[in-house]
């Protein structure tokens, strides 16, 4: 957010008054998270900034340097007038432990150990918070870590649309799908994420149980 105000004053510049579009290929590009420190690299990557009266678009592609090898994509457009940034991320064989990090509704993606494809949208407002976002994700074969198991269960694959409303601090997960060796059912449910984002209170409906 605080990038794309700092590009809102230089647009506001007559040396840039007739600026429209600017193109990278093939660029090196890292994102710095200035609350958390963490930092995402992007190699090979294809950037566009456009303009079009007060509103910046800037989209960015390529390889992200992680645990799995994974392309990304990010789209982040602002709107001046209004304060708000929405940010769009789409992603493929992305690490679970990876997504995990990019928000508390996401956290306990951190027991996974999984290739996840997906896409996520969010509204960010200019002080930095975090306005509603929702998505979906479709995880590939793996295993997850349960808290008194001695061993991680594997499973085959899993899907599910999640959103998030940090008003209530309430994740809702809708069309679960769980298929593992032994089992698999779907279902509904929501959980509430504490303020420090590190415990999930709720429940899911489990429905056609196999």
């Amino acid at each position: 957010v605080d990038t794309l105000a700092r590009l809102d004053r230089m647009f506001a510049r007559d040396a840039f008054s007739h600026l429209e579009d600017v193109q990278g290929v093939n660029m090196q590009v890292t994102l710095s998270d200035a609350v958390t420190g963490r930092e995402l690299r992007l190699h090979g990557a294809d950037v566009d900034l456009s303009r079009v009266a007060e509103r910046i678009d800037l989209t960015m592609a390529g390889a992200l340097e992680g645990r799995r090898d994974a392309d990304l994509t990010l789209a982040i457009g602002r709107d001046a007038a209004q304060g708000v940034t929405t940010v769009d991320v789409r992603f493929d064989t992305l690490a679970a432990r990876d997504l995990a990090a990019a928000s508390p509704a996401l956290a306990r993606l951190a027991l996974m150990r999984a290739p996840i494809d997906g896409q996520l949208t969010a509204a960010v407002s200019d002080d930095g918070t975090l306005g509603n976002f929702d998505g979906w994700i479709e995880i590939g074969a793996g295993d997850i870590e349960v808290p008194g198991q001695g061993a991680p269960l594997p499973f085959t694959t899993m899907a599910a649309e999640l959103a998030y409303e940090p008003d209530t601090r309430r994740a809702r997960i809708d069309r679960l799908r769980v298929v593992a060796p032994h089992l698999a059912f779907e279902g509904d449910g929501h959980a509430d994420v504490s303020d420090d984002g590190t415990l999930f209170t709720g429940q899911i409906a489990v429905r056609d149980i196999m």
